[in-house]
């Protein structure tokens, strides 16, 4: 599960374990649209919303993200929908995030942090960070995407 206020703080979104996203109206404290997917089987667990929020993009204990198109949602009830399959030696996702223009995504997999472009079709690693001996357990980049902080643990190995 996780949740977050749309950038205009009208609305808080939530993620439940069946993955579906509700809209709830704080003035009112209902929800007001709820998405849910067809594939149970994806277990969403994260998610984040872009910045003019125009998309959302969810992954979990699943080798897939997906990514909405929430322009005409609210108003005439479109929404489009694309799924993303997960580079090899991923398999699942534990952080995602917008960065910049919507058009790039950070992701926590395996203690690995990747920065990934998303083209219609496919999603392409611009670059990744796996520190030897350590497992990255979060990040955070700042809002005007010029810092990244990244939290570790180390892995201790056993002798003998």
């Amino acid at each position: 599960m996780d949740s977050k206020f749309t950038p205009d703080g009208s609305l808080l979104v939530t993620l439940f374990k069946d993955s579906s996203l509700y809209f709830w109206n704080l003035s009112t404290f209902d929800p007001d649209h709820k998405i849910t997917t067809t594939e149970q089987d994806l277990n969403l667990t994260c998610f984040d919303i872009s910045w003019n929020f125009t998309r959302i993009i969810s992954g979990g204990w699943s080798r897939h993200l997906i990514l909405w198109e929430v322009n005409d949602f609210f108003s005439r009830g479109h929404l489009h929908r694309w799924v993303y399959r997960l580079p090899e030696g991923f398999n699942s996702v534990k952080k995602v995030k917008f960065i910049g223009d919507s058009q790039r995504i950070a992701i926590l997999s395996e203690g690995v942090f990747l920065m990934v472009k998303i083209s219609d079709d496919s999603l392409e690693i611009e670059f990744s960070i796996k520190l030897p001996l350590r497992a990255i357990v979060d990040f955070d980049i700042d809002y005007y995407n010029y810092y990244l902080s990244l939290i570790h643990i180390w892995r201790c190995r056993r002798r003998g």
